[in-house]
């Protein structure tokens, strides 16, 4: 699996355990985010990897940090790359200089940062 698959997979997973967690049924959070249940369904088995503008409007719905979300996935894959066979691979994102601001939607759901 390479390092985007990887991640789509760790997001994916990460979300299904987000949303189980606010409590919420495939078919209830697939309205909210306005997909389909199979397509919920397909991001969270990793069969489709799911776009930015989703994933961010899924945090956002979950009332979720962002931040804190990609640390989180950051660590997961840090983790699952150890290998005593190989040096480890590492993503190194820096998110403490981060800011994030009011977000909007936009009439196709997708939201920007203004």
């Amino acid at each position: 699996m390479g390092n985007t698959e990887c991640l789509s997979s760790i997001a994916g997973n990460e979300l299904k355990k987000l949303r189980i967690d606010a409590g919420y049924t495939q078919g209830q959070f697939s309205k909210l985010i306005n997909k389909s249940e199979q397509q919920l369904f397909r991001y969270e088995q990793c069969i489709s990897k799911i776009d930015i503008c989703t994933l961010i409007n899924s945090l956002i719905v979950l009332d979720v940090d962002i931040a804190s979300f990609f640390t989180k996935i950051t660590a997961i894959y840090n983790k699952e790359e150890a290998s005593p066979y190989a040096p480890p691979s590492t993503i190194n994102i820096d998110l403490k200089d981060v800011h994030l601001q009011k977000w909007n939607r936009t009439k196709k759901g997708c939201i920007w940062m203004i």
